[in-house]
């Protein structure tokens, strides 16, 4: 009787223990859990060059207007391209095209300049009254020009890394210069316009849907006049306008609006996003000073109320537009939810970045979370480019900026370029606060993101060790696509799979080959490929590439004829716990002491029976 009183005790004051336990170990997680990774926020560098007007950013390189003249630096002002243009009408967020000109306002002698992200002159136009340029996806450049006004179009296809001309022709037909997910549109005075996107081309019929003036995403934007007659009330010429949008994913029509609008004037102007919300540019009527916008769904539901001065982010949205009303700038959600109203001014974002500036002055760089992730600087107004890269405003010179992470390098000897895992667990934890960089003997880096490394499933080693070959007579015996004329070089990785998280790995073919593009493939033993990315080569000679596994790559100066592989070149490991994951902790604990408490009893138990 008095053992089974104690071994009840003992269960009960056991369990009571563990739950004790337990709860404060959860507490004590859901509060590591709610601290900031990082509490030490990245630096915000600042360029020591500043300028009139910045036209663009591309990784370091700066598009800008420096004593009234147009040109390219780097972003330490290293100069790229002479600042001697009279313009800047032309510049590509995807791929750093940038198009300067001129003597713009003049039709007989406007003179056209196409540079490669690296300043490299592709393409050379002397006359041209109409411009219209489009870089797609594959890095091909689509200009179309007029020598006059009165001209038929020349259009003209250029391969961005050589300046080689794919194509030229005229037509009546002309290049609309918007493009999204790698389509763009090219339409004239007929009855039907070409949707472009590489190699694919859809034919839209318009008949009486006008011509198209927007692509974004799966819609093409329309308009036109119902009524030519136009007409004359309060002093002011009025026409009737339709809105149509062309879906390309169901190849339907919608009708979205009709409206009369002033001529002479700017019209409502649409802009879809996604596959529903639309921006809505909305005419000053004649007792009104200025636009006004508003957001709209696909069905023309207003989602706000037509009160903001400024809407943008419009083609890079995700999850805020940036807007403005009264001269503040803040953002809203896509169902119209206002944030950061206290602001003094915002940058759109741009990959879940943003930089924004407070009211004491102060510039710092945000999460989608409204997180403050970087250090503050003093400016007077501030811009989102690009994917970090921003610029802000003092004493009325714009200087470029970006975020710089924490960084933990590694170099690796020849012989020490195999990580064993005890190792390879203290560089996970370096990741979970900085970005990861190793450097192997071959000069090849492998930069992994901070926060995303974690270990893989099943190995007990990480080899960042590879072997480059550029003799194409010592490279692997490839299929006939690969040729000696294209071969660039092959390089093989010592690690072999699903690397521990996604890599830009950097590497060097040389100068000579700087602002040329070129194709990186998988290849497998039995000569099959796979397109992995293009890539351009930066003016030290290096290339980045970005991949989530390692086997034997092949770089080529050329596209590849055809893809001989499957999709789904990668063979991924078990996934593995993300380090520094969240974890229970507290459940950890509660089965360890039950656990422990089973031992005891049991351990008691005996000493009982042995009693």
């Amino acid at each position: 009787m008095k053992k089974t009183k104690f071994f009840k005790k003992l269960i009960i004051s056991v369990l009571a223990l563990s739950m004790v336990l337990g709860n404060f170990c959860m507490a004590f997680a859901e509060e590591q859990s709610n601290k900031p990774a990082d509490e030490q926020k990245a630096e915000l560098v600042v360029s020591t060059m500043g300028y009139d007007s910045i036209g663009g950013m591309y990784g370091d390189t700066i598009v800008a207007k420096k004593d009234d003249k147009w040109g390219m630096a780097k972003f330490d002002g290293t100069v790229v391209v002479p600042f001697e243009y009279d313009d800047c009408n032309f510049f590509d967020k995807k791929s750093g095209v940038c198009v300067f000109c001129n003597n713009p306002d003049m039709n007989m002698n406007y003179s056209t300049f196409i540079y490669s992200n690296v300043g490299n002159l592709i393409y050379e136009c002397k006359t041209g009254a109409h411009m219209e340029i489009t870089v797609t996806d594959s890095g091909v450049i689509f200009m179309d020009y007029q020598v006059s006004v009165m001209d038929v179009h020349n259009y003209i296809l250029i391969d961005s890394s050589t300046g080689k001309i794919i194509d030229k022709k005229e037509s009546l037909y002309t290049a609309f210069s918007h493009a999204s997910n790698g389509w763009y549109v090219i339409y004239g005075d007929g009855d039907a316009c070409l949707l472009c996107n590489g190699d694919r081309e859809i034919e839209i019929k318009l008949g009486d849907y006008g011509r198209p003036f927007y692509i974004n995403g799966d819609y093409v934007l329309f308009s036109k006049n119902t009524e030519y007659e136009n007409k004359v009330e309060n002093n002011a010429l009025y026409s009737d306008i339709e809105t149509y949008c062309y879906q390309i994913s169901t190849g339907k029509y919608h009708k979205i609006d009709s409206y009369t609008t002033p001529l002479y004037k700017n019209t409502k102007f649409f802009g879809v996003v996604g596959n529903k919300i639309m921006i809505s540019n909305v005419v000053p009527r004649i007792d009104q000073s200025e636009e006004v916008y508003a957001l709209y769904d696909i069905d023309r539901n207003a989602i706000t109320e037509e009160k903001y001065t400024s809407i943008e982010g419009t083609g890079i949205v995700k999850k805020y537009y940036l807007v403005s009303k009264n001269d503040k700038w803040f953002y809203i959600d896509l169902e119209g939810k206002e944030y950061g109203t206290d602001l003094k001014d915002a940058g759109a974002f741009y990959d879940g970045q943003a930089i924004v500036l407070n009211a004491d002055g102060q510039a710092y760089i945000i999460d989608e979370s409204f997180k403050q992730l970087s250090e503050v600087v003093s400016a007077e107004a501030v811009t989102s480019y690009n994917k970090n890269a921003y610029a802000i405003t003092v004493n009325g010179k714009i200087y470029p900026a970006y975020m710089k992470t924490p960084t933990y390098t590694k170099e690796l000897a020849k012989d020490a370029e195999v990580i064993s895992t005890s190792d390879f667990a203290s560089i996970l934890t370096e990741n979970a606060t900085k970005d990861v960089v190793i450097k192997n003997a071959d000069g090849v880096t492998f930069t992994f993101a901070k926060g995303t490394m974690k270990a893989v499933d099943g190995k007990t080693e990480y080899d960042f060790g590879t072997n480059i070959i550029t003799d194409y007579s010592k490279a692997t015996e490839f299929s006939t696509e690969v040729t000696k004329d294209n071969f660039v070089l092959q390089i093989d990785y010592n690690y072999s799979g699903q690397l521990p998280a996604k890599a830009s790995i950097t590497f060097n073919v040389g100068s000579e080959l700087a602002g040329k593009t070129l194709y990186y493939y998988l290849y497998n033993t039995d000569k099959t490929y796979k397109i992995v990315q293009s890539v351009v080569v930066a003016d030290d000679g290096s290339v980045t590439v970005k991949q989530d596994h390692c086997s034997t790559y092949v770089l080529t100066s050329a596209e590849l004829v055809s893809e001989t592989e499957t999709p789904g070149n990668s063979t991924p490991a078990n996934e593995a716990p993300a380090a520094g994951d969240s974890t229970n902790y507290g459940m950890f604990i509660i089965l360890a002491v039950i656990s422990l408490g089973t031992v005891v009893l049991v351990s008691r138990k005996r000493m009982l029976d042995r009693a």
